[in-house]
């Protein structure tokens, strides 16, 4: 038993549960009566040791292993099924995760205001949000909103993001028109203006859903701060008169 236990990495421990608990046990006896793992005992061992790494519970490997069985990969195909419900689950709970910390980098520390609208964002289904996209944007112009940076993304375009916000909240104190948040606000309209190709009756559209509280949780927009949003704005009216030469 010992040297089973060797061969499969398994412990003599769990080799003697399964043989208790009557799924898998030695068959053979050598003549000293101890009893031995013939080559089928071992494959059905590694079988066993290969379902419980999928997360099959022993009640249902038994039933795989029981040739019996008219229909066994019934059951691997429904724990199939679950193992991929349980990714899709975790890969959700990492994209929150990350946006979080992306959050705590934008605001330059915990915010658990922020942190509980991203708990309600994380709960508007998809069907919800795409009835609140169709009420605002046409088919040609959701296309362009998928340009948008998303905080659980890790490419530079959003970094880039994601310091010209951190910039912004860290240079509140020197008002909209400092030459530094001005900055700030010509490379956001630059990029917003690639982002919207220029449209500026969308751009406008999407700035009032953005104002507005309970719009932007319906799209799952970044929650950003009422006062930071009067800022950004005070800032980017500044920056048109500019542009004007006003």
């Amino acid at each position: 038993m010992g040297e089973a236990a060797k061969r499969l990495g398994l412990t003599v421990r769990t080799l003697h549960h399964y043989d208790e608990i009557g799924l898998v046990g030695p068959a053979e006896r050598n003549q000293h009566g101890h009893r031995l793992y013939t080559q089928e005992d071992l494959m059905k061992l590694a079988q066993v040791k290969m379902l419980k790494r999928v997360g099959l519970p022993l009640k249902d490997i038994r039933a795989v292993l029981d040739h019996h069985r008219k229909d066994p990969d019934q059951l691997l195909k429904k724990q199939l099924s679950a193992l991929r419900q349980e990714k899709n689950r975790l890969e959700e709970m990492e994209k929150g995760l990350i946006s979080i910390l992306r959050s705590v980098e934008v605001e330059g520390g915990w915010d658990w205001k922020i942190v509980n609208q991203f708990i309600r964002l994380s709960e508007v289904d998809d069907d919800e949000r795409d009835r609140h996209l169709r009420k605002w944007f046409t088919e040609e112009e959701q296309v362009r909103l998928r340009r948008l940076p998303v905080l659980e993304d890790h490419s530079a375009e959003t970094e880039e993001w994601i310091h010209l916000l951190r910039i912004l909240a860290d240079h509140r104190d020197q008002g909209p028109a400092s030459p530094i948040v001005q900055e700030v606000i010509a490379r956001i309209d630059e990029k917003t203006r690639d982002i919207f190709e220029g449209d500026e009756a969308m751009m406008n559209r999407f700035w009032e859903v953005r104002k507005d509280p309970e719009q932007s949780e319906k799209l799952r927009l970044y929650p950003i701060d009422e006062n930071m949003l009067e800022f950004l704005e005070e800032a980017s009216l500044i920056y048109e008169r500019y542009q004007k030469g006003e």
